[in-house]
């Protein structure tokens, strides 16, 4: 039989820290064994707070899984909040205040925080923003990222401005699927909403 596992939240530290879990323990109910890997303080987010915990049956004794007890294979990297457009949905005629780029995350720590995840049975990533080809190191990162063992599906969502230019060498780095958000294929109804 499949051992019941249990899961504490998953929390990323982007605070103190900035990379790793703060808090992945499992409990198999057959051994009664914990195991648990802790960082630091994370950052609290909706799940921080779970009710008793819940057994799950499950054949990865890592596999994230929420208070609802839904599986969590999918993970989205948000690599940057800057953007190549000016959409009024996302910059605000007033300006939008960014996050300094000494606090964004580092290669090698997006690096690390997806290998967490993909060790825990994430088998996607999506990687997105802001616009995720403004990144001068987003190459590497799908490189990286593709490279890891278990990982089946490495995806992007972008506006598609500089693809031409892009996609073959993101193709040749592991990005194997791709979304592109388009508002409207109306020219008069993008009047306004978006500025190059």
């Amino acid at each position: 039989p499949t051992p019941a596992v249990y899961l504490s939240p998953i929390l990323l530290d982007f605070d103190a820290m900035r990379v790793g879990l703060q808090s992945l323990t499992s409990t198999s109910a057959s051994t009664g064994v914990t195991y648990s890997n802790r960082c630091s303080n994370a950052y609290s987010t909706c799940c921080a707070t779970k009710p008793e915990a819940l057994p799950v049956e499950t054949t990865s004794t890592d596999m994230p899984v929420d208070s609802f007890r839904r599986f969590h294979n999918y993970l989205r990297i948000s690599l940057s909040e800057r953007c190549n457009l000016r959409c009024q949905y996302c910059m605000l005629a007033e300006g939008v205040e960014l996050t300094p780029k000494s606090e964004l995350l580092l290669h090698d720590e997006i690096i690390r925080v997806a290998n967490l995840f993909v060790t825990s049975g994430v088998d996607k990533i999506r990687l997105s923003g802001g616009e995720p080809t403004v990144r001068k190191d987003l190459e590497d990162i799908c490189l990286h990222l593709s490279g890891l063992k278990g990982l089946k599906t490495l995806a992007m969502t972008t506006n598609g401005i500089v693809l031409s230019k892009k996609l073959p060498r993101l193709k040749e780095c592991g990005l194997n699927t791709l979304n592109i958000s388009l508002d409207t294929f109306i020219p008069a109804n993008s009047e306004g909403k978006t500025v190059h």
